[in-house]
């Protein structure tokens, strides 16, 4: 359950943010996407960062339940915390670097 958590929840950023970055693409093929393009794109770093915020606990969660160690306690910690940070880049400058 803990390993279904954590991939659920990083899917949201993670694909918020390639669907912003190749929007043009996208656009051009004619495909709709689900980041919003209508305010600049605002909206979806917003839902990536709920999503981003929601992720620090759930990678702590294997070590809360038993599953993992101090190791994997330590590397979620900094992981998700450099997730939530390169996630918070995007809601302040939605760019593709």
């Amino acid at each position: 359950m803990a390993l279904f958590a954590l991939l659920f929840v990083w899917q949201f950023p993670h694909f918020l943010a390639i669907g912003w970055i190749y929007r043009d693409e996208y656009q051009a093929a004619g495909l709709k996407m689900l980041p919003s393009f209508v305010d600049g794109g605002h909206r979806t770093a917003l839902v990536a960062l709920v999503y981003a915020v929601v992720f620090v606990p759930i990678s702590l969660l294997p070590t809360h339940i038993g599953m993992t160690g101090p190791l994997s306690l330590s590397a979620g910690l900094v992981l998700s915390s450099a997730y939530l940070a390169a996630t918070l880049g995007f809601v302040l400058k939605r760019t593709a670097a």
